[in-house]
């Protein structure tokens, strides 16, 4: 038969007895233990009730560890359950981890052997932090070479990445982190300015953003399936965010910028894509619908030199290209990815009309160029890595193309 705890039912401490105690404790040994791993406590199990966690048999002693329901009800069992059979192994090892450190291994008779009184492990260590999400930014410069990969925002952990370029060379990289976003510019000559808070709310759920021609830049924001427009205007002030669509089941936003002025806001809502122009005189045209199959997961748009609009949409890891011609009319979705395993997409346009449809895959991230006279590159990587979970790109007035990739 298994031995029983000897001290389980007897502690029932006074305050008066706690204060004797805490006055003599100067005086005492260090306690012999007050940790002990799961597998040590298996082994006083083991012995205590033949390991059996839910054993009770009216003897006055309940569970793996046979804790008395005094005791239980003393060191906090009863957060857990009212007896520690009725708890769970970890809610009973947890008491029983309050209880050693009180009363040392000599508590359990079946503590001789187990090594309760030496152990001195955590049993259920808490979990190490995640790794932070980080911003890195890649250049392919105009000839087609790659900088590589160069850690852009190394601070706090970063959920979404969005980027614009401006005329006048400078890229801003805006990063969503825990609701609030942040801008941080890289000037023309290569130097960052560093994250700088955009917008404090700190309930964003999805952020994009466009650089226009006459240097302002839209900081399209998503909060609660309303989607608010901030304008960073030329001179560095902001607007302030105002509603551009609030609906109130908008699931995905992008944004693209055409040469005469106009800014194109692209909205996702239950699968449907949306159109909606800012007219360069800040009027707006209303959402009308672009692509209403039902099935699109994500939608990206960008504004060609020559005034097209090119919108990639993913729907069952295929991406399809709609192009939007500067007399209005559309080309109509079609392929330009059927690989079927695609996770996120985003494009950049360049000044020779080429644009960049840039996809992650697998955590790997693939460049795909569509040239100004309709011809496909074909997908190429352009970061094997495997670790990206997210991607931005932007095209600068230089012909380079900035990839900003999230990675732990």
């Amino acid at each position: 038969m298994p031995a029983r705890a000897l001290k389980t039912s007897v502690l029932r401490r006074t305050a008066s007895a706690a204060v004797l105690i805490a006055l003599s404790a100067p005086l005492l040994a260090p306690a012999e233990a007050s940790a002990a791993s799961v597998a040590t406590w298996d082994k006083v199990a083991q012995c205590e009730s033949s390991g059996n966690w839910s054993i009770n048999t009216n003897n006055g002693y309940y569970g793996g560890l046979q804790i008395s329901l005094s005791n239980w009800r003393y060191y906090g069992g009863l957060d857990y359950a009212p007896r520690p059979d009725l708890a769970t192994k970890q809610q009973q090892i947890l008491i029983a981890e309050k209880l050693l450190a009180d009363q040392g291994a000599g508590a359990w008779s079946c503590a001789p052997g187990t090594g309760l009184a030496t152990d001195h492990t955590n049993p259920y260590p808490a979990p190490a932090p995640a790794p932070a999400n980080h911003v890195y930014d890649n250049i392919r410069f105009a000839n087609g070479t790659w900088q590589g990969a160069q850690l852009a925002d190394g601070g706090a952990d970063v959920s979404q990445v969005a980027t614009a370029s401006l005329p006048n060379g400078d890229t801003h990289v805006l990063t969503l982190v825990g609701g609030s976003v942040y801008d941080n510019v890289r000037f023309a000559n290569g130097t960052w300015q560093g994250a700088q808070l955009a917008d404090g709310g700190g309930h964003i759920n999805q952020v994009a953003a466009v650089g226009l021609p006459n240097g302002d830049m839209h900081l399209m924001t998503l909060n609660g399936g309303v989607v608010y427009d901030n304008i960073r205007y030329a001179n560095g002030s902001w607007q302030g965010a105002q509603v551009a669509d609030g609906g109130g089941s908008v699931s995905g936003i992008s944004a693209a910028s055409l040469p005469n002025g106009d800014m194109h806001l692209m909205t996702l809502n239950g699968g449907v894509v949306y159109d909606n122009i800012r007219y360069a005189n800040g009027s707006w045209q209303g959402a009308q619908v672009a692509d209403g199959g039902g099935h699109v997961s994500s939608v990206v748009a960008v504004g060609m030199p020559n005034g097209d609009m090119h919108v990639e949409t993913l729907n069952g890891g295929i991406v399809y290209d709609n192009i939007r011609y500067a007399n209005g009319s559309w080309q109509g979705a079609q392929v330009a990815d059927g690989s079927g395993h695609i996770n996120a997409i985003s494009t950049a346009a360049l000044p020779n009309g080429d644009m960049h449809l840039v996809t992650l895959a697998g955590g790997n991230v693939f460049d795909n160029v569509r040239y100004a006279n309709g011809s496909w590159q074909g997908a190429q990587a352009a970061d094997n890595s495997g670790s990206v979970n997210g991607i931005s790109a932007t095209g600068a007035p230089s012909g380079d193309m900035h990839l900003e990739t999230l990675a732990k």
